[in-house]
């Protein structure tokens, strides 16, 4: 299965829409292709605000803390290279 976090499909819209990103592609055209190569996308759950609320605040950026709980729920390995994500209990590669 092909899974694909909504939260980063979120964090790409609002980088669109304040000018931080910009696409060789429609978004539209992103969620075509999501929809097509059957990917499922990872909700937010309550467990995962649950997780939020009980992380230490090593980081403060709402995004990389969804992540982080996402990831500690989940247990998922994160793909990064930012180092503060070591603060975590999490797995990482790069």
């Amino acid at each position: 299965m092909n899974l694909l976090r909504i939260l980063k499909i979120i964090n790409k819209a609002i980088k669109i829409s304040i000018n931080r990103v910009e696409l060789n592609t429609s978004f539209e055209q992103i969620g075509e292709e999501i929809n097509n190569n059957n990917f499922k996308m990872l909700p937010i759950t309550f467990q995962d605000t649950l997780i939020i609320s009980s992380l230490p605040f090593h980081h403060r950026d709402p995004f990389d803390r969804l992540l982080i709980a996402q990831s500690l729920n989940n247990n998922f390995i994160l793909i990064s290279k930012d180092k503060f994500f070591d603060n975590y209990q999490i797995k990482t590669i790069w």
